[in-house]
């Protein structure tokens, strides 16, 4: 994958800028919305990082999500604490900006699904932090991997349904393709 570099810290996925130009173009203030809930969920899992003490190496944005980088060791508690950040900041938007429903329809949606218990994403992340403080991270990893294989199990039915249901919505299909990818490129199932 190509990135485009904005300063040491930050890249970008080159298939990021013409999509978000094509959604905001036709969608205006609802792609605005949408960018703006993405953005202060993952802001808000930098500062978490940050008041935990840890130094952001790196921060990659691409179509499947961003993924942040920190330098040092620290506790699942800080782990837990940084991973479930973005999502309470998603459901503070959603509760205190009722002004802007698209805005907060935006964050509340963000910020479920990133709950979801998916090692790709903050509640996967989450849940294995705090499985691994219990039990180590063996028990962590099984743990994971049946709730992966279990949301995975229940999200791709909602998926087709919703394809077909609102005439072609593959919104949730993306979603379903994106962690299932982002699973077994993680655990190596791919290579023999």
């Amino acid at each position: 994958m190509r990135y485009i570099y904005v300063g040491k810290k930050l890249r970008i996925g080159v298939e990021m800028l013409p999509l978000l130009c094509i959604w905001i173009r036709a969608d205006g203030y609802a792609a605005l919305s949408a960018v703006a809930a993405v953005i202060l969920h993952e802001a808000a899992h930098a500062a978490a990082a940050v008041l935990c003490g840890r130094k952001i190496t790196s921060l990659t944005l691409t179509l499947p999500g961003a993924d942040m980088r920190c330098a040092g060791v620290c506790s699942y508690r800080a782990e837990l604490l940084t991973f479930l950040s973005g999502p309470a900041v998603s459901a503070a938007c959603a509760v205190f900006y009722p002004a802007a429903p698209a805005f907060a329809l935006y964050s509340l949606t963000y910020g479920v699904l990133n709950l979801l218990p998916a090692p790709c994403l903050d509640g996967g992340r989450a849940l294995y932090c705090a499985v691994s403080a219990g039990s180590g991270a063996e028990t962590a990893e099984r743990t994971a991997r049946v709730c992966c294989a279990v949301t995975l199990t229940a999200l791709y039915p909602c998926a087709v349904f919703l394809l077909f249901y609102t005439s072609f919505n593959c919104s949730l299909l993306v979603l379903c393709v994106c962690v299932f990818s982002s699973y077994f490129r993680d655990t190596g199932a791919f290579v023999e």
